[in-house]
């Protein structure tokens, strides 16, 4: 199972509002049983034919891709998403992504349009309509998919928790696809764990004018599986999964596909930006350390209880940080250095 695959970043439960194709998941974690799971079991009998959300819902053994960009996208990316959520969902795939503006909303409407199953992860309780513009989108997928949170109903959305809710959209999809993302893009930590837990990463190319596909032009350039249409998705998707299958026995441990992303080099004659940061908990600490130009740092304990981490952790990401020079420390605390 996809989930299992983060190891000890898994999520010890799942609440879901809607028919969520891993039943697996569901069966071990009966405390996260949702209501429509047992009502859909005792009615089964009763059912003479399918309904329209029940041929839509992903099944245990459709292929699933994520789809994540930018929020402030532009026209270009909006419509590429759309687009390749629909053709995705019409050849069969659920298309995952994470219910936000902009890209996240076009990829869940191109596969609702063609009454394709889609699977939202919120960085906040299933309960709650975030953003609330998307309150009608969200009960179009919960009918047509499934909403999905590792958090308890009436949980707030954070900038922590958005970033931390990207190892699971990473995790559900054999590959992700990203569409517009800026340099420092969220977009970008999706790709990066993708890569890591051995997923297919892609990117769609847009204008070399904008800011909006910077971000995507650099995984590209750094070994990303360049991507203008579904069939090409899908034949990235097949090759390198099928390519793992050959390689990899029983047992072996997963290629990597991805991987080439995190080590590409750069021309000797570019200059060398910092070393960007390695795993989640970087990025966490990097969203929550005061600005370079802020009067005080912030310590380790605080640092702890604002991402969530341990205090053991976060010193010894503070130290990486610190070693690739993102981080300063100053006084008695921390803060971003001015070489970001």
């Amino acid at each position: 199972m996809r989930l299992d695959d983060l190891g000890q970043q898994r999520p010890i439960g799942i609440w879901a509002i809607g028919s969520w194709g891993d039943q697996s998941y569901e069966r071990s974690n009966p405390a996260f049983e949702h209501d429509s799971d047992r009502d859909q079991d005792q009615d089964q009998d009763r059912n003479s034919s399918p309904t329209d959300a029940e041929r839509s819902a992903p099944l245990p053994t459709a292929e699933m891709l994520s789809i994540v960009g930018a929020r402030a996208c532009t026209g270009y990316g909006s419509y590429v998403a759309g687009a390749l959520g629909a053709d995705l969902a019409s050849a069969g795939m659920t298309v995952v992504s994470g219910a936000a503006l902009g890209i996240d909303a076009a990829a869940h409407r191109g596969a609702l349009a063609v009454g394709g199953p889609t699977i939202a992860v919120l960085a906040c309780g299933i309960d709650r309509a975030y953003p609330r513009a998307h309150e009608a989108l969200l009960r179009a997928i919960a009918e047509h998919g499934a909403v999905l949170s590792e958090l308890p109903p009436g949980a707030s959305p954070t900038r922590f928790r958005f970033l931390n809710r990207n190892r699971i959209i990473a995790a559900l999809g054999v590959g992700t696809v990203v569409v517009e993302a800026a340099h420092r893009s969220g977009s970008l930590v999706t790709a990066r764990l993708a890569a890591e837990l051995g997923r297919v990463v892609m990117a769609v190319p847009g204008p070399v004018t904008s800011d909006q596909s910077a971000g995507a032009h650099e995984l590209i350039r750094d070994g990303a599986t360049l991507v203008t249409q579904a069939s090409q998705v899908r034949e990235a998707c097949a090759s390198l999964t099928a390519a793992s299958r050959e390689s990899c026995g029983p047992g072996a441990p997963t290629a990597i596909p991805g991987q080439r992303i995190r080590t590409a080099r750069r021309a000797p004659t570019q200059s060398v930006r910092p070393a960007e940061p390695a795993d989640p908990i970087e990025e966490l600490l990097l969203e929550a350390l005061p600005s370079a130009t802020a009067d005080v740092g912030a310590d380790v304990f605080a640092l702890a209880r604002a991402t969530g981490v341990g205090p053991d952790a976060v010193f010894a990401a503070l130290g990486r940080l610190a070693a690739c020079g993102r981080a300063v420390k100053a006084g008695g605390g921390w803060m971003l250095s001015t070489k970001r």
